[in-house]
C-alpha cells in the first residue's frame, strides 16, 4: 500500500518525482512513519485529491464530487482501513479519467 500512496500523490502533482510536490509529501515513507502520527500521510492524500479535484475539468462534475467525499470522509474516519480504501478508490478513479 505504501507505493499506493506514493503513486497517487505523484499522479496528482503532475507525475512529479519522489518529493516532488509542493509539500515534499510524495514518497512512501510518509505511509511507513504514519505509527508516529497520521497527519502528513492524511494531508497527502488529501492534497492529492483536493489537487486533482481543482484542476479537473469542469464537465467532469462526478469526478469532483467523488474526490470531495472522499476527502471528507478521510478527515472524519482516521481509520487504517479508510486511509488504504481511499488509496485504493483515488487510484481508480485517476486510472478511469486518464489522470
Amino acid at each position: 500500500m505504501r507505493m499506493e500512496y506514493e503513486h497517487l500523490v505523484r499522479t496528482a502533482f503532475d507525475h512529479c518525482d519522489r518529493y516532488g510536490d509542493p509539500f515534499g509529501l510524495a514518497n512512501a515513507d510518509v505511509y511507513d512513519h504514519a505509527s508516529d502520527g497520521k497527519h502528513r500521510l492524511l494531508f497527502g492524500i488529501s492534497a492529492a485529491l483536493k489537487k486533482v479535484s481543482h484542476d479537473s475539468d469542469p464537465d467532469k462534475l462526478e469526478l469532483t464530487h467523488e474526490l470531495d467525499e472522499l476527502d471528507k470522509k478521510l478527515w472524519k474516519d482516521q481509520s487504517d482501513a479508510n486511509i488504504d480504501a481511499t488509496i485504493l478508490r483515488a487510484r481508480e478513479l485517476f486510472k478511469q479519467h486518464n489522470i
